[in-house]
């Protein structure tokens, strides 16, 4: 299996693809996993790791840091324990995702926080965002969700009233927004210079 993997990474370089997204189900849970990043890494691309969290151990996330991988990003459904394992249905879930997602902040590596709007979740989004803006860690939402590639219906979980997605809009506007004012407070504007490293 690797083999194909590898021919796959090879021909994608050879066409110019300087960056990779590796994500899943849970990417982490595939044995070829860190062999995938390191050989990505090797030929010279970026590699971006989207997780959930819960599959990653110390030897992993050492790895990916050596490796000097280009962000991670973590689903978080809610900004407390009690609202995001509601919804994952794992106890604990919260707590072991927010404790790698603080390491891989706290090693220089950018890191980021996805969540989708849902009907479990949609008057708890102001939390999660909360979370994110102490952490400095970036908050990206999703209003849409697809039918599993199984067949599994998404609808219990889509917002289904107008109401419901006028208020997770509005939250994350409100999120937005403040991210703006924390940034212009940081940065002097009427200075001509280049934002590429600050802002990209």
């Amino acid at each position: 299996m690797m083999t194909e993997y590898e021919q796959l990474l090879r021909d994608l370089r050879e066409l110019g693809c300087f960056r990779v997204l590796l994500t899943g189900g849970e990417v982490c849970l595939k044995p070829e996993f860190l062999e995938i990043t390191r050989l990505a890494v090797s030929l010279g691309m970026l590699v971006d790791i989207y997780t959930n969290g819960i599959a990653l151990d110390m030897k992993i996330f050492q790895t990916l840091c050596d490796l000097h991988i280009n962000s991670v990003s973590f689903s978080l459904y809610g900004g407390d324990a009690a609202s995001h394992d509601a919804i994952t249905k794992v106890p604990g879930s919260f707590d072991r995702t927010l404790h790698y997602l603080t390491l891989f902040r706290c090693a220089g590596v950018d890191t980021y926080i996805k969540t989708v709007a849902i009907r479990q979740n949609v008057k708890t989004l102001e939390s999660l965002y909360q979370l994110g803006k102490r952490l400095q860690i970036p908050v990206e939402t999703a209003f849409s969700i697809a039918d599993t590639q199984t067949g599994q219906s998404a609808q219990a979980f889509r917002l289904g009233e107008y109401s419901a997605y006028y208020e997770a809009l509005k939250a994350d506007l409100r999120y937005k927004n403040s991210k703006k004012k924390a940034f212009r407070e940081v940065l002097d504007l009427r200075t001509p210079v280049c934002l590429a490293g600050r802002a990209s």
